[in-house]
């Protein structure tokens, strides 16, 4: 219960806590953020995470599932969010970003406190909703720049893609803000953040998409006002100044990609246009980039961009050298939404053998509505021709292989299990956890998904007053 005290009358930047210090894991730092020292404690304390502000108030957090934090093993950790105790002013964690060098850490309703431990909640100067904790060593510190979704999430007319990403290593973020605006943010040092802007909402535009390549050039969307009159610009990866871009003639897009690293792709952009023609643009030696067409079928009944992607992409997700994107859910262009699209895999980043995406058809559904990715496939949550939920994976044995082969389809949670799932999250190690309503029971619960697909084991039953917004899976 002092963890939280320590942190926040030592301030940010600064090692106070042991256990942060040696935070070789994000469970210690969960654990010491929120006060629990020991999964022994977890468990005593019934699941609950507890913290005191500088008041003396306590507030709490629904801890489900209890981690070793000596040796870091769990499989998933689950926060109830939006419940966080009887102190309205507790922050909450929202979303997460986990990077190799950093951990991004989402919060509602965190300040940054004064030297005396006193906190001003009337400036939006002491507002921290971005923790950026150090892998290296543990230490916290405050990037006071609102998220466009306090989840990281994909909201709005993001086309499929996060609204805050990073290059390969980390260290530079770019980040639409809340007012839509775009930024840069440099953790080479960050003790020192450097935050450069890049876009102005109200002299460029609304910026509407996002994706970073591997070395830290960020391909944007940026919206005009005008339909189909769209700026495109690649933001340099060197670059110092708002200036450092490279104006795209393309003025629509429906859904990006990176390119899968195996194959050193990683710095390449693909996209689709207006058209439904894939396109690419190749990092050239002095950084600019080229455009080529990689396919383009003109028959809108047989290409597969055309029924996935509509007017815009709802999301991407990647797995080894394949990409995959959702289809979307406008019955009146695409009546039976059964499939997603494979728009990247070897043939077509190798410009080898067909060379084309492929439509993915999940057996035994009507509508698929949302997907997740793991190492070796991804699972969709989708609708029976009873409308009742299912969750399938797609598995894909060899992911960084280099030739073409199909995957396999495994039903996780059948329709039989009577549960309506709100949301659903897939661990990096393809561990699912769903929160699902039980359709006898009328019991809501946070459930694990195992060999049986009929019978997911409930971790947690959640009581009438406790509404989960997210669950954040541990990588």
């Amino acid at each position: 219960m002092q963890a939280m005290q320590v942190i926040m009358m030592g301030g940010f930047g600064v090692t106070t806590d042991s256990k942060i210090a040696s935070a070789t894991q994000i469970s210690d730092f969960l654990y010491a953020l929120f006060g629990i020292q020991s999964a022994t404690a977890s468990a005593q304390l019934n699941n609950l995470i507890y913290s005191l502000d500088t008041q003396g108030k306590l507030s709490s957090l629904n801890l489900i599932e209890s981690i070793d934090s000596q040796t870091g093993g769990r499989s998933t950790v689950s926060l109830d969010l939006l419940s966080p105790g009887t102190n309205p002013l507790a922050p909450r964690l929202t979303g997460m970003l986990d990077t190799p060098k950093f951990i991004l850490l989402a919060f509602k309703d965190l300040y940054k406190p004064a030297a005396n431990g006193t906190i001003d909640r009337t400036s939006d100067a002491n507002k921290c909703p971005v923790l950026v904790l150090q892998k290296s060593d543990g230490k916290i510190y405050c990037l006071n720049l609102p998220p466009w979704c306090e989840d990281f999430s994909n909201c709005g007319d993001a086309h499929g893609n996060s609204s805050i990403q990073a290059n390969a290593t980390g260290e530079i973020i770019y980040m639409q803000d809340e007012d839509w605006h775009l930024y840069k943010v440099n953790l080479t040092d960050p003790a020192n953040i450097s935050i450069l802007k890049l876009t102005d909402r109200v002299t460029d535009g609304a910026i509407q998409s996002l994706i970073v390549n591997a070395a830290g050039d960020a391909y944007v969307d940026i919206y005009t006002g005008v339909a189909f009159q769209n700026l495109q610009r690649i933001y340099k990866a060197s670059g110092t100044a708002a200036s450092d871009f490279q104006t795209l003639p393309d003025t629509f897009l429906n859904c990006t990609l990176v390119g899968p690293a195996t194959l050193s792709e990683e710095d390449s952009f693909y996209f689709t246009d207006e058209s439904y023609v894939l396109k690419k643009y190749t990092k050239q030696v002095n950084g600019s980039f080229l455009r080529s067409v990689v396919y383009l079928n003109a028959n809108w009944a047989t290409n597969p961009l055309n029924a996935s992607s509509g007017r815009n992409c709802l999301k991407t997700v990647k797995v080894g050298n394949y990409a995959f994107q959702l289809p979307t859910f406008n019955t009146t262009d695409n009546p039976t939404p059964n499939f997603v699209t494979e728009v990247l895999n070897p043939e077509v980043v190798q410009q080898t053998g067909a060379m084309a995406p492929r439509k993915i058809t999940i057996a035994g559904v009507t509508k698929v509505y949302d997907m997740a990715s793991c190492n070796t496939g991804f699972f969709v949550l989708a609708k029976d021709s009873a409308d009742k939920d299912v969750i399938v994976k797609y598995a894909i044995t060899t992911p960084g292989e280099t030739t073409l082969s199909t995957g396999s389809q495994t039903v996780v949670l059948s329709a039989s299990s009577n549960y309506a799932v709100s949301k659903f999250s897939v661990s990096s190690t393809c561990v699912v956890e769903f929160i699902g309503t039980h359709a006898m029971s009328g019991n809501t619960v946070i459930a694990s998904l195992g060999a049986d697909p009929a019978n997911p084991g409930v971790k947690k039953t959640l009581s009438s007053g406790n509404t989960i917004s997210k669950l954040i899976p541990m990588k």
